[in-house]
């Protein structure tokens, strides 16, 4: 005989969605709680080549359970596993279930989060939306999926073609499918003549687990100043997560602050006629990634990133000659030591950049704020054409300071 449950409590994890779980539960005790993970950034092909991958997963649903204790009373009826809507319906359908009631955050529909909408529309339920928080915010729910790689041993024209067609500024470096180092833009611009990417890239690289608190990344970005982590299952590559994805997280959870707490006031400035290879030099000692530059008048009149100048990058390969004179040469100035002069002959290849002044690859429409600008107004300009960081003016357009990405991170110790 299959027994009829008149309802199943669906949630989306968050401290709202438990809350209200637990409300449910002191009503029934018999009632089942259903917290759903999505599990597409897990590919059909890892499972199948990571022989352990599924133990990882029985290990984090654990550790999820033990997290669901310090709210709930009861956890014997509390179900989590990971699936997307369609997984949910079929767990629903096999339990004969009817009808439910779904607690879930009004910004889950912006995260990583199972398809609510799907179920909903299939299934009778009774819904109601809170509130999230950063603290409900995990890793996975903003890991960027598909991330590009490079594999060891490679070269640095392999590097330098995936910046410049993914528009990207770092990438993992992986071999035999494992983590072995994490490469940047910057290491390719600090080091011109290098060559190997097993010799550019950073070994061993700092690392987060998917279920860890996008607080808990925060922290750690800005403590190592580093851009990115690879979001990693027991040394497995899943996915990466950077300062963009959090900044992205932080406007949603609508923050009402303006950024005048989070402005960098010491700003390397340059002039627009200075060439290309000079300002790479000055990112170099200043690591900066972007400088504003002005022009003659002393004018805001672009400013240049890194991407800027890897667009316009090339390997260059060329030819030196070494000359030099056998040991037992002593006179330098004798006619057989002149004849006795030796060449040598060997390749050089670095990356350069073009001889010209730094205007003719700047942005010239720069996008700026002033002190009284709130967070998520800066955020969404961020988010909305792909920069790191904002220029921050007076009313007279003279720059006062620079708002970056990573400095908004901060918001957390509040």
């Amino acid at each position: 005989m299959v027994v009829l449950l008149e309802k199943v409590i669906i949630i989306d994890g968050s401290k709202y969605s438990l809350t209200k779980a637990l409300e449910e539960q002191e009503k029934d005790k018999n009632i089942e709680i259903l917290c759903p993970i999505n599990s597409e950034f897990f590919s059909k092909e890892l499972l199948d080549n990571v022989p352990s991958m599924r133990d990882i997963l029985k290990e984090e649903i654990d550790r999820l359970k033990n997290e669901a204790k310090s709210i709930l009373k009861d956890t014997e009826k509390f179900v989590l596993f990971y699936g997307n809507a369609d997984d949910v319906l079929d767990y629903l359908k096999k339990k004969n279930i009817k009808k439910t009631k779904i607690f879930i955050t009004r910004q889950a529909k912006d995260l990583n989060k199972i398809d609510f909408s799907k179920i909903i529309d299939s299934i009778p339920s009774e819904v109601e939306e809170g509130e999230i928080t950063a603290d409900d915010i995990r890793v996975w729910d903003i890991v960027e999926k598909n991330v590009v790689c490079v594999s060891v041993p490679g070269t640095r024209e392999d590097l330098l073609n995936i910046f410049k067609e993914y528009k990207i500024s770092g990438v993992p470096v992986v071999h035999d499918g494992m983590l072995v180092g994490i490469v940047t833009r910057r290491d390719l611009l600090r080091n011109l003549e290098e060559d190997q990417i097993a010799l550019l890239m950073t070994r061993d690289p700092i690392t987060i687990p998917p279920h860890a608190s996008i607080k808990d990344a925060a922290k750690i970005l800005l403590e190592k100043d580093i851009r990115r982590l690879p979001v990693v299952m027991d040394s497995v590559l899943i996915g990466m997560i950077t300062v963009a994805d959090i900044i992205k997280a932080i406007a949603i959870l609508d923050v009402d602050a303006e950024i005048k707490d989070f402005i960098t006031k010491t700003v390397t400035i340059s002039w627009d006629e200075t060439p290309i290879p000079l300002i790479t030099r000055i990112m170099e000692l200043s690591k900066q990634k972007a400088i504003p530059l002005l022009n003659t008048d002393g004018a805001l009149s672009g400013i240049v990133t890194e991407e800027d100048i890897i667009r316009v990058s090339e390997i260059r390969d060329y030819v030196e000659v070494f000359a030099s004179s056998p040991e037992y040469d002593d006179d330098k100035w004798s006619w057989e030591g002149i004849r006795n002069v030796e060449s040598h002959y060997y390749e050089v290849s670095k990356i350069e950049q073009p001889m010209l002044p730094v205007k003719e690859i700047m942005v010239k429409d720069v996008i700026t704020a002033t002190r009284s600008s709130k967070i998520n107004e800066c955020i969404s300009k961020m988010v909305r054409n792909r920069i790191d960081q904002i220029p921050i003016v007076s009313v007279t357009d003279e720059i006062e300071g620079m708002l970056y990405d990573k400095e908004l991170l901060r918001i957390f110790d509040l």
